[in-house]
């Protein structure tokens, strides 16, 4: 019929193609289609016989309302006999889903078990009847209800949320079946995960929801160390009353009060919350040993951060919350109680006073540097929440600001354009620096851009939001840690959304695609209204807080957070919605240190110019109290590039001379050097008696000018001295030196210098050697017959080789210079062998 067209539209709705029911049913569709159906206990099929599979059948009991049955073969399992069932036994598979199932319907196998649960989903399949002795815990079979889990007791990873919630809902139902088996006899004990049972009865008879392992006569140790029985013992005992209590100052007692004892088989849960941070004495404390135990949280819930569970006369001394409440759970067993504990609290006015955070850094940044956080809550006294301290790291380009998604920063006031952003679903565009969205028909838009949200990191999300717009429920807000933003609810994501019409502001839980609503809280929200909206989602605890325009207006505290994301989506429904300044920040600690040069470092850029800073730091911080600080806002200058080496240096005041007549002074001149990042700051120079070093004079400071002359020195005659320059920018780094090709202190043109004649010098011509009487410890110099120097050498003895200097044939001028007097000049011919 749901393929009949005639009979769909009498309805008013629309027939289902026949493709879809055979998705759905599969073979059983020929069944299911037939024109008599007939159902019982046992099955359902067909009038021609034809049999309806689907799940396994019909279960022959009315048990737990499993998702599939598949009956076990007599051949593995019997009847208990009229044994009682009082315990549920916990085991783990060592193997897959699908493998336990058909296991136990091989009668080699001589196994069975009650339930089976899938890992990835909590799908359950019951395989026996409760009333029927399973073969799954050796000599206690007759007793206990088994329940194997999918996976490997030596997978960290094996227990899923999913297989926790079935297996508690499946054991919840087992315990309101009749048979006696209260939820607080569940293993509960913080022992460890692989103790035994053994010869003292641990964990003894009183505990009926337990683990293979713990069961008399056993080898196996499953469900092993990675299943959390604490855990599964709150999501088995979900309804405990909770007592809280208000007031500024009390007394806390166990049940029996200040002089009596408590009782067997407890589960009390104590909230104390009046309004500031609260202080918990113990003044006595004494319990039955290793098996009634105090579990202390720090927070609202007996899913808040746990402070310490407490047995024996193990007092938990002074107990002091970060926030505004601590939650106490008293468990004890069903035998010997003990007097318990007397207890006082004490509470402090609540801070309401902001924290301050103030950045530092260097004005320029020229490598991989620290940022640090001046932090202070000396006026609100509650301190600094060292898991809520958030930065934000941008840098720019020469055209837009941003953040490095990869590192988990994001920052986009639209301008100027949707740049990165996937429009999955709605109308968005660009209106005057913002995105807006204008599909007011549409009941889930999707905007969204990665954004790597990392394991171990917390985040908080800001934006400016303003619904529009003309229906009666108008809503719209964000999503984040979304692990696939191509899903309509994003896969695994939270979200929050604010509400126009119904002026409310919600917390949502997405999980395998699907939400659940978390809080429902009252907000006026005005449509045509700007609000300031902040969300902080802490990993470690699982809070999430929403902030609007400064003040907290709802939080939850997810039990099971997610880790991690991979993008953020903007959401809207009903409405038009209007967003700008999106923003991720995340945790830090003090000083931070911020990687610079490259496309994967959080700073990717350097300044367009000397004026322009091209990074950006914010933080924001938040006290115990929840007391946002006002943001601080740090421009950084980044300049990794040194300045250009200058193109050349020249000696003397213009072109480039070799010669100079001074002793006391020398000049150069050089090209200008440049840098895009953050300008030209000075040069320096330096003299020495080789290019690059700086025995003559050392670095000195010239401003940025391109020429100097430096006078006052001290040079020695016939000495080659060269000039090194190197720039410096704005950011302080300085150039590779460059060098002149040098000049020599020459005699020759020295005024003082006279000429004293004609040089002795013989033979002449030559062929390569002649002697220069009297001449050793002289300066030689071998001139060409334009007078430019080819040669030069301090002379060691009366002889000269002078094709050993150089020289080829040809004819020069020898000149000899000693001391502070010329020697004397000699033409030359120098002739071929």
């Amino acid at each position: 019929l749901l393929t009949d067209a005639e009979f769909m539209n009498a309805l008013s709705i629309s027939p289902l193609p026949y493709a879809i029911l055979e998705d759905v049913f599969g073979d059983d569709l020929v069944v299911l289609s037939s024109k008599k159906v007939l159902i019982s206990n046992e099955d359902v099929h067909s009038e021609d016989g034809g049999s309806f599979n689907r799940g396994g059948g019909i279960a022959p009991c009315y048990d737990y309302a499993a998702d599939v049955f598949v009956q076990t073969p007599s051949c593995n399992f019997n009847s208990r006999n009229g044994v009682a069932i009082t315990a549920v036994t916990v085991h783990t598979i060592q193997g897959s889903y699908a493998g336990a199932i058909s296991w136990a319907q091989n009668c080699d196998a001589n196994v069975s078990y009650h339930y089976v649960i899938r890992r990835s989903d909590g799908q359950i399949t019951q395989m026996l009847c409760e009333a029927a002795r399973g073969w799954h815990v050796g000599s206690e079979n007759s007793y206990t209800i088994g329940i194997e889990h999918e996976g490997w007791v030596t997978n960290v990873d094996n227990y899923t949320e999913a297989m926790y919630q079935a297996s508690a809902y499946l054991v919840h139902d087992i315990t309101n079946s009749g048979y006696g088996i209260s939820p607080l006899r569940t293993s509960y004990f913080p022992w460890a995960a692989t103790t035994h049972f053994n010869a003292t009865g641990t964990p003894g008879s009183c505990v009926r929801i337990k683990g293979h392992h713990h069961f008399p006569n056993q080898s196996h140790t499953d469900p092993g160390q990675y299943w959390d029985w604490d855990y599964y013992f709150k999501l088995l005992n979900p309804n405990t009353p909770v007592t809280v209590e208000t007031v500024a100052t009390g007394d806390f007692y166990d049940t029996g009060g200040p002089i009596g004892v408590y009782g067997n088989d407890e589960r009390t849960i104590t909230r104390i919350q009046p309004g500031g941070v609260v202080t918990v004495t113990f003044t006595q404390f004494d319990m039955e040993n290793n098996w009634d135990y105090l579990y202390i949280y720090d927070g609202p819930t007996v899913f808040s951060p746990l402070i310490g569970h407490y047995t024996g006369t193990d007092s938990p001394g002074t107990v002091t919350s970060s926030g505004d409440a601590l939650t106490f759970e008293f468990r004890s067993d069903c035998g010997t109680t003990a007097p318990g504990w007397v207890a006082s609290w004490t509470s402090v006015t609540p801070d309401d006073i902001p924290p301050t955070v103030i950045i530092n850094t260097n004005a320029w940044e020229t490598d991989h540097f620290f940022a640090f956080y001046s932090e202070n809550d000396n006026a609100g006294g509650s301190d600094v929440n060292m898991d809520e301290r958030f930065t934000q790291i941008l840098d720019f380009n020469g055209a837009k600001w941003s953040g490095n998604h990869d590192h988990g920063f994001l920052f986009d006031d639209f301008t100027p354009a949707l740049s990165g952003w996937v429009q999955q679903s709605g109308v968005w565009d660009l209106s005057n620096g913002t995105a807006l969205q204008t599909d007011q028909s549409n009941s889930n838009t999707n905007l969204y851009i990665p954004v790597n949200q990392e394991q171990f990191n917390t985040y908080m999300y800001g934006f400016q939001i303003r619904i529009g717009g003309s229906g009666s429920n108008r809503r719209a807000g964000m999503h984040f840690m979304c692990s696939d933003a191509t899903l309509d609810n994003r896969g695994d994501s939270y979200f929050m959304l604010l509400r126009a019409d119904a002026n409310k502001v919600q917390i949502y839980r997405v999980t395998n695609n699907s939400w659940s609503l978390m809080t429902d809280d009252d907000l006026t929200v005005n449509a045509g209204e700007w609000y300031d909206v902040k969300v902080l989602c802490n990993s470690f605890s699982g809070e999430i807080r929403v902030y609007v325009n400064g003040s907290v207006v709802s939080s939850w505290t997810d039990p099971n957070p997610l880790t991690t994301g991979y993008s953020i989506s903007l959401r809207s429904a009903g409405c038009t919605a209007e967003y700008d300044d999106i923003r991720v920040y995340k945790n830090r600690i003090a000083a931070q240190y911020l990687n610079i040069g490259t496309v994967n470092d959080p700073v990717r850029y350097q300044n367009p110019n000397s004026s322009t800073p091209s990074c950006e730091i914010r933080s924001i911080i938040f006290d115990n109290a929840g007391n946002m600080s006002s943001e601080d806002v740090h421009q950084v200058n980044i300049d990794w590039t040194p300045p250009s080496v200058p193109p050349f240096v020249h000696d003397g005041t213009g072109a480039d001379i070799d010669l100079t007549a001074s002793l006391t002074e020398l000049s150069a001149n050089w090209g200008g050097s440049t840098d895009p990042h953050s300008g030209l700051a000075r040069y320096e120079w330096s003299i020495g008696t080789a290019a690059g070093l700086t025995d003559a004079t050392g670095w000195t400071d010239n401003a940025t000018t391109t020429a100097v002359t430096a006078s006052g020195l001290s040079l020695t005659p016939g000495q080659w001295y060269y000039f090194n320059i190197r720039a410096e920018n704005g950011a302080g780094l300085t150039s590779a030196p460059e060098s002149s090709n040098g000049q020599l202190v020459d005699f020759a043109t020295s005024a003082f210098l006279p000429d004293n004649g004609s040089l002795n010098i013989f033979p002449n011509p030559t062929t390569g050697i002649v002697f220069l009487p009297n001449a050793n410890g002289s300066m030689l110099e071998v001139l060409d017959a334009r007078g430019r120097r080819v040669a030069m050498r301090v002379l060691t003895s009366e002889s000269v080789d002078l094709r050993g200097m150089g020289v080829a044939d040809g004819m020069y001028l020898l000149r000899i210079s000693d001391g502070n007097r010329k020697a004397g000049t000699a033409r030359v011919i120098l002739t071929h062998p």
